[in-house]
């Protein structure tokens, strides 16, 4: 299959690249330099014609501020890169083939979270997000793909004091362990909604 997958310079989405190539997928890595998702106007140039399947990926929790306290840029970005620019790809993709497998990396909101703000309302966009494409056109398969706490690199730019279990990974799961389950659902067609996380959380 050809993929375009973003966000494959860590964590999940060079997990999933490393895995895709490996079975033998052509693999398009929308990635900074060349293509950074702040950059929306950009992002709308992309070429997705004749690929299978887009995997949305790329974000961050910049900041890792309350909403309220959160500086304007912080948010403004975090909204950019973790909402508008899957919605851009969305429409490139939809436009430029006529069925296909679209898979969105939302979270699991921690209901008891005082932080990230910015970062859980552009996720449940996306949640919402799909929910539209669903009900829009019926020839592509928008997959909701949930994650709980992954072992990733996005803590370094929260630039504040982790908590024990976050300075130790604990109860998260390995960014490999996500790509498994991502090849999983690319070759399973019925599956559209799929949560990911650690047993004992």
């Amino acid at each position: 299959m050809r993929i375009a997958v973003t966000g494959t310079t860590s964590g999940i989405g060079k997990s999933t690249k490393e895995l895709l190539t490996s079975k033998g997928h052509q693999v398009f890595e929308i990635n900074r330099p060349e293509w950074d998702h702040h950059d929306l106007d950009k992002l709308q140039t992309i070429d997705l014609k004749g690929y299978d399947v887009l995997i949305c990926n790329a974000g961050h929790d910049r900041g890792h501020h309350k909403f309220l306290t959160a500086p304007y840029k912080d948010w403004i970005n975090v909204m950019k890169v973790n909402q508008l620019a899957p919605m851009i790809l969305t429409q490139q993709f939809t436009k430029h083939n006529p069925s296909g497998t679209i898979i969105y990396m939302t979270t699991h909101h921690d209901i008891g979270s005082t932080s990230s703000g910015a970062y859980h309302t552009a996720k449940a966009g996306l949640k919402f997000l799909i929910e539209q494409m669903r009900q829009e056109n019926k020839n592509y398969r928008f997959v909701d793909f949930s994650l709980g706490r992954i072992k990733t690199d996005m803590r370094k730019n929260w630039n504040i004091e982790l908590s024990k279990e976050q300075a130790t990974w604990a109860k998260h799961i390995e960014p490999h362990d996500v790509a498994v389950q991502v090849e999983h659902v690319i070759n399973n067609e019925h599956v559209t909604d799929i949560y990911v996380k650690h047993i004992k959380r």
